[in-house]
This record gives C-alpha cells, sequence and structure tokens, in this order.
C-alpha cells in the first residue's frame, strides 16, 4: 500500500484577502463577506474526497499529469457547483514537493449584488476582482464562435473548458488599450470595454460593454508605450508588475482598435493565449 495522499498549499491561503484588500472591499461593499469561512477546510475535504475517489487508499509514487488534470477537473467541478462557475482552481504534482495548488476561493465573496471574484495570491491580477454581473454579461454579449480556437487549446491542454474570466485574464494581460473618466477605466478587451471602477488601489470590473454600446462615449484613449528601459531590456515588451501598474506606465493617444462585431480571435493568438498565461 502507498502512503496517505498528502499535499501542500503553494501559497498560505487564509480565510480572505489580505486584510488590507479586504477592509478596502469592506468600504465598497458594506455587506461584503467571504464566500466561504473555512477554506483550509473545504479544500482539503474536497480534495481528500477527490483523490480517495480516484486512489481510493493507495497513493502511486508517481502521478501523472493526465491524473493531475483528471483530479483538477473533479475538484473545479465541485467548487463551481457550490460557489459559482468563475471560481478557479489550478494543481500541479512534483515528486519532491507532492500536491500544490492555487485558488481564487479565498478571494471570493458575496455582496447584495451578487458575488465578487478575485484572483490567486501571487497573481498580477491580485488588484482585480470581477463582478457576477460583468461576467454574466460578456458571456451574454460575445458569441463563444469568436473564441473557439481559445476554448478548444485551453479545454485540450487543461482539461476543462475556459470561463469568461479565464479568457478576460488572458486578454487583460495582452491590452495596451484604456481610457479614463473620473474613477472609472475603460479597458479594451478587444471584444469591447471592461468597465472598471477603481477604489484605493482596488479595481473592480462592474460590467462588460460591446463596441457598438461605447459609441455614444467622449473619451480619450490612451496606448501603452515602452519606456527607454523596456527597449534596451526587452525589446520594447511592456514590463508590468501588477495591475495598478498599467494605468501608470508611459502611455500615448490613439484610436481604440476593436474586433468587429463578427471578428473572432485569431488563431495564433487564441493558442498563444491559452496555453501561455495560464498561471497568472
Amino acid at each position: 500500500m502507498g502512503d496517505p495522499i498528502k499535499f501542500n498549499f503553494i501559497t498560505n491561503i487564509e480565510d480572505c484577502t489580505d486584510d488590507v484588500t479586504f477592509a478596502i472591499l469592506q468600504s465598497y461593499f458594506n455587506d461584503i463577506k467571504p464566500v466561504d469561512k473555512y477554506i483550509r477546510a473545504t479544500i482539503s475535504t474536497i480534495f481528500s474526497r477527490v483523490c480517495k475517489e480516484i486512489y481510493k487508499d493507495k497513493m502511486p509514487d508517481k502521478v501523472s499529469q493526465k491524473k493531475v488534470l483528471k483530479i483538477q477537473k473533479k475538484i473545479i467541478e465541485k467548487l463551481r457547483l457550490r460557489y459559482g462557475k468563475w471560481l478557479n482552481f489550478n494543481l500541479e504534482w512534483t515528486r519532491r514537493t507532492g500536491f500544490r495548488f492555487k485558488t481564487n476561493l479565498d478571494s471570493t465573496y458575496v455582496t447584495a449584488k451578487g458575488k465578487l471574484y478575485g484572483h490567486w495570491e501571487g497573481s498580477v491580477l491580485r488588484a482585480l476582482f470581477y463582478t457576477s454581473h460583468a461576467l454574466e454579461r460578456f458571456d451574454e454579449r460575445v458569441d463563444p464562435s469568436r473564441y473557439n480556437d481559445f476554448y478548444k487549446t485551453y479545454k485540450r491542454t487543461y482539461g476543462v473548458a475556459p470561463t469568461a474570466a479565464d479568457l478576460l485574464d488572458q486578454l487583460i494581460m495582452f491590452t495596451s488599450e484604456y481610457a479614463i473618466d473620473k474613477d472609472i477605466h475603460y479597458l479594451n478587451v478587444h471584444f469591447g470595454v471592461l468597465v472598471i471602477e477603481s477604489f484605493r488601489g482596488v479595481h473592480i470590473v462592474k460590467t462588460f460593454l460591446t463596441s457598438d454600446m461605447m459609441s455614444d462615449k467622449d473619451l480619450n484613449w490612451y496606448e501603452l508605450a515602452p519606456t527607454e528601459f523596456e527597449k534596451k531590456e526587452s525589446g520594447g515588451k511592456i514590463l508590468l508588475s501588477d495591475f495598478n501598474s498599467l494605468f501608470d506606465h508611459k502611455c500615448i493617444s490613439c484610436e481604440p482598435d476593436f474586433l468587429d462585431s463578427d471578428d473572432c480571435l485569431p488563431t495564433d493568438a487564441s493558442i498563444a493565449l491559452a496555453k501561455g498565461l495560464r498561471r497568472l
């Protein structure tokens, strides 16, 4: 019989996002509360149940990538059934460390206006939160066939179908165009615009608008431009340490470049997005 099934947390997951960020969110949402008060116990229980389903009472010396994806898929299904379809969970296994994972369960909250989904510890998007309303509007307003190559590649690579949050995470990392109107930021994600309210360094995606829905707005748009350092050190590639730095970076005026209403993401871009930045 093999060793008992064990796992380690890849980060020190607490009961919610760090205290400072949660305090800011409480100032914004008076009624906000964590979607789960006992995250460590919840993950541990679900993980143990899934591994028991797959391995019974034995733990192999080596876990194949195929089996890791199977475990991950089952855990994601259970988490999303309980907390909503935009909950995320990423699982890894090595012989040295055993199972390790990341999840945004510790930054997912309940408010009177719906759930709020954040990003896991260490993510460059940690300061960004999606409202369930924004993710629902994206699903409603963007035909999935327009990102079919991304969908197929992502599912084949990671074993689960991507959600609107998965696609938007990747698109945000490649966006370079935005507009600002007081505390509202408009971020071009090619299919349209994320409307983001910024509050004391925390950014809340309130909704998604198609480019047609933006036609009556008189906004000044800006595009990120490489600094002299980036020109020398990264060949002109924009280097952003976190989401907040996007709006502080060097920029120039521009006209927003959206996909036409029926255009799809190019195949090459879709595959690169699906494979390149899964662990944001």
